[in-house]
Formats: structure tokens, C-alpha cells, sequence
């Protein structure tokens, strides 16, 4: 009956409380599971005290996590690159044009799709997404290819899309 008795129990190494197996996690090691060095409790305060400690390091890691869903990730993406100018860019090895918020992610995407991006070119810096689209579109009707030729069709005497 002892025996039983004391398996349940156990002293934690930090508080030096004794204390029944249910308050202490599960360590894995080398195959075998058996309760952690440390009650919950301990581990809980001290993870807290090291937060506390290293609260800059902390930050730093969360503001740099990437995140799981897809608009987490837009909106991610959108924090890191985007600076509030449209920049149309030429790429002349592929006679491409486009324009783009985040240059960098966009130069990014066309090396994952296996574009030629050495010798790339911004053209222009504008406050607005219009006049960026108007001096793309002009590209367009000079023969060069790009993003929104087929989808839209950009006005040239206007500010606005043509369906």
C-alpha cells in the first residue's frame, strides 16, 4: 500500500514541495515518458519571471512570427513591404512591366515563377495606384506584357477601368 502511495507523490526540484503526479507535465526522453523535473506551477513562474526578464527579445520574436491563416499573411506581408508609393517597374530580359506597393515581394514572386529579374527597372514612384496604372497601361500599348492585360483594360484618356 505504501509503495502505491509514494509512486503518486512526488518532490518538486524547485519548491521543494511534495506534491501528487498529476501537477507536474510529461517529459519524453529516450522513449520513456515520466513526470517533469518541475510541478506546473514552478515552470508557469518561471517562464513569467524570463518573459519578464527578456521582454524586447519577446517582442522582437512575436512581431517577426509569421502568421498561420491566409489574411494573417496579406496583412503581414502588407506590414513588412508596403510604404505607401506605387512603383511601376520594367524588366527587360522578359519585356514586362508592372506596378506594384511592394517591390521587393513582387521582384520575389517573379523569381519563384522563374522570371529573369536581374536588370530590373523602377520607371516611376507616384502617391496614387491610378497614376501608377495609367503609366503601366501606356507601357501596355507599347507592346510590353504584363499582369493586368488580360483581366482589365485600362482607359488611357480616363482614370478609370473599362470592363
Amino acid at each position: 500500500m505504501l509503495g502505491i502511495m509514494a509512486s503518486d507523490m512526488k518532490v518538486c526540484s524547485r519548491c521543494k514541495v511534495e506534491k501528487d503526479v498529476s501537477f507536474f507535465g510529461k517529459r519524453k526522453w529516450k522513449g520513456v515518458t515520466s513526470p517533469s523535473a518541475y510541478c506546473k506551477e514552478c515552470i508557469s513562474a518561471n517562464t513569467k519571471e524570463w518573459r519578464e526578464e527578456n521582454s524586447e527579445y519577446v517582442a522582437r520574436r512575436l512581431h517577426n512570427r509569421r502568421p498561420t491563416t491566409r489574411i494573417q499573411e496579406k496583412q503581414w506581408v502588407a506590414k513588412k513591404y508596403k510604404d505607401g508609393k506605387y512603383r511601376v517597374y520594367l524588366l527587360p530580359e522578359e519585356h514586362y512591366c508592372g506596378q506594384t506597393e511592394m517591390v521587393e515581394y513582387r521582384i520575389g514572386q517573379h523569381t519563384y515563377s522563374n522570371k529573369i529579374t536581374e536588370g530590373m527597372e523602377i520607371f516611376g514612384s507616384y502617391n496614387t495606384r491610378k497614376e501608377a496604372k495609367l503609366v503601366e497601361a501606356q507601357f501596355h500599348a507599347l507592346g510590353w506584357y504584363g499582369r493586368n492585360l488580360s483581366d482589365k483594360k485600362f482607359c488611357l484618356n480616363s482614370w478609370q477601368y473599362e470592363n
